[in-house]
């Protein structure tokens, strides 16, 4: 009788030790990252927009499903080996900026990604 006990309330601490864990890390989170691309900003607009060809510039990416557009968005699935995450277009000004989002509510995470595009500058002479 005592084992299961035991058992049970490992069981119990370990839970509210994941909760409380989670209960400590920021509600929001922004990360930057910047690449220069000596590409025109239309090139890079292309390939950021064109979802059809995601799977052979992102590695891990096995494949990707459009899905019906909703308020004008465009909208896809992405699948990859740990699992698939629906994902749309919020805003986008071409070719300059385009934010994406989460759009899979069953997940218990969100977020959003903005691209800002500028064009580089030529190098002084």
């Amino acid at each position: 009788m005592r084992r299961p006990l035991i058992a049970l309330g490992a069981v119990a601490v370990t839970g509210a030790s994941v909760f409380a864990l989670g209960r400590c890390l920021p509600l929001k989170h922004t990360a930057r990252r910047s690449l220069e691309v000596r590409r025109p900003p239309e090139a890079v607009w292309d390939a950021l927009t064109d979802i059809d060809r995601y799977p052979r510039w992102r590695p891990g990416l096995i494949r990707v499903e459009r899905l019906p557009d909703e308020r004008g968005g465009i909208r896809w699935r992405e699948y990859e080996s740990h699992g698939d995450v629906a994902y749309e277009v919020v805003d986008a000004t071409p070719p300059l900026r385009l934010v994406t989002a989460v759009a899979d509510p069953r997940l218990p995470f969100g977020g959003t990604w903005t691209y800002e595009i500028t064009p580089c500058r030529a190098a002084a002479p």
